[in-house]
Formats: C-alpha cells, structure tokens, sequence
C-alpha cells in the first residue's frame, strides 16, 4: 500500500505545471514572431539607409564628373564648332589623310546642353583611316560618333571616310549646370 501512495499522481500539481507550459509556449511563441518582425524591420531600414547612401554618393559622384566635363565642355556653339574643327583638321594631318571637308548638318538641344552634329569627310589609305577612327574615339573632349561609312575611292589603297558626328555645348541655364554648381 505504501508503495501505491509514493506514485499516486496530485492532479492540482500536474495541472499547474502543464498550464504553465502552454503559457509559456505561448509567450515564448508571441516573443519569437514580435523578434522576427522586429530583426525584418531593422533589416529593411538599414537597406533603405544604405539605397539613400548610394544615392547620395552618385549624385556626389555626378556632381564631381559635371564640374570635370565644365573644363572640356564649351559654353557656346561657335566655341564648340571651332574646337571641334581644330581638332579634327589637326587628327587629319597626324593621320595622313586628305582632302577633308567639315559641315555643321544640325543641333538639338536637352537638358542644359546643346548637341551639335557635323558631317567629316577624309581620304586617305587604310592605316590613315583607321589612325582617324582610332582618334575620334578616343577623343579629349565628348564626341559621339553617330554614323560611319568607309568606302572605296579608287582602285588602289585609297579609302573614304564619311563620319556623321557628333559634339556638345553646355548651357548655363540648364539642370545639369545647376548641379555641377552644387546645392545652395
């Protein structure tokens, strides 16, 4: 009989006991998912904070390259014109090629700067017509080569080249000179 008493199960006890575990399931569960949210959230904001940081920095980074640009980038269609065919005429000599002809065809202007196209033409033998390409590319100041066509001019070396180019000028009443100014 004793030995029945010592395992006889008090039921007020066991009952405490499991309520207290689905208690603390219950909180422990409550805990866990407002944790979760919490960890998602700072998540999100520390992403928004670096996406604003980014853009902070490209628009520092813009800011810089537009005060570049202001040093190669000339204020008006006659400077822009005469630098353009400065340039070429001297690309042409050091290339070897002759007989060049040089015409303004149009402009088109956006966003504080004005684009201006030009029509180039150049003969000359195939290492002088790619010197030419080759200097137009890698151009100092912005050029932007729009249509290109290289022909035969005569039965022996000599090629023509026909460039359809392009080159800008920045007003300083556009967007673009506002940024470069910078904020204030």
């Amino acid at each position: 009989m004793t030995l029945l008493h010592r395992h006889r199960i008090n039921w007020p006890t066991l009952l405490i006991g499991i309520a207290a575990a689905v208690i603390v399931c219950i909180v422990l569960d409550f805990y866990i998912d407002e944790r979760t949210s919490m960890i998602d959230d700072r998540n999100s904001k520390s992403q928004a904070v670096t996406d604003a940081a980014s853009v902070l920095q490209r628009a520092d980074d813009l800011r810089k390259l537009t005060s570049q640009m202001r040093k190669t980038v000339e204020t008006d269609a006659s400077s822009a014109e005469g630098q353009l065919l400065h340039i070429v005429h001297d690309w042409e000599q050091r290339a070897g090629a002759g007989e060049g002809s040089f015409q303004r065809v149009g402009s088109h202007g956006e966003q504080g700067f004005t684009q201006l196209t030009f029509d180039i033409t150049a003969d000359g033998d195939m290492s002088a017509v790619a010197a030419l390409i080759y200097q137009i590319e890698t151009a100092s100041i912005p050029l932007r080569v729009e249509n290109i066509q290289i022909g035969s001019k005569s039965e022996g070396d000599d090629l023509q080249l026909h460039l359809e180019i392009s080159t800008l000028y920045r007003n300083d009443a556009g967007p673009v000179a506002q940024l470069a100014r910078g904020p204030g």
